[in-house]
């Protein structure tokens, strides 16, 4: 066989191999259902997520603060951290739960770690969010600056 012959052939075994890749990539592709998303309506949840949906929402740089038998005078403060507490580009970063239990405290988990309140009281749920949340609001700046820790979100929200 001569050598163009050869070469010939090789560039056919190739393009083959190409056009029959894209053939079955388009098949599967068809054939397997596209993934469920889970996206959530609201960030302030009565009750526990998923865990499934959890993780989900932590691997794409979620935090998620559970609060557990929320005292009443800290359920308005939690219910409004999710709109305040949004990244520059007005995305929200934090998602509440909201769990009944019998002591009052709160768990905050992120993708900076995870810390746990005993003391459930506004400043130190601030606190703790600005050690957690991927992207630090400028109020935490402002609290390094000041020695303010009240931790206000709103105006209608106070201390």
């Amino acid at each position: 066989m001569k050598k163009i012959t050869k070469q010939r052939i090789g560039v056919l075994l190739v393009a083959s191999i190409f056009f029959m890749s894209s053939i079955a990539y388009v098949f599967t592709s068809a054939i397997t259902p596209p993934e469920e998303t889970n996206e959530l309506k609201e960030f302030v949840i009565e009750g526990e997520l998923d865990p499934a949906i959890e993780n989900e929402y932590l691997r794409v740089g979620f935090t998620i603060m559970k609060v557990y038998n929320p005292d009443p005078g800290i359920i308005s403060y939690v219910d409004n951290l999710p709109d305040y507490l949004r990244t520059n580009d007005n995305q929200i970063q934090l998602i509440v739960e909201k769990i009944p239990g019998n002591e009052t405290y709160a768990v905050v988990t992120g993708p900076y770690g995870e810390e746990e309140i005993t003391n459930v009281t506004r400043g130190n749920i601030f606190d703790s969010l600005c050690n957690i949340l991927l992207i630090t609001p400028l109020e935490c700046g402002y609290e390094e600056i000041t020695g303010n820790t009240t931790g206000n979100t709103t105006g209608n929200v106070t201390s």
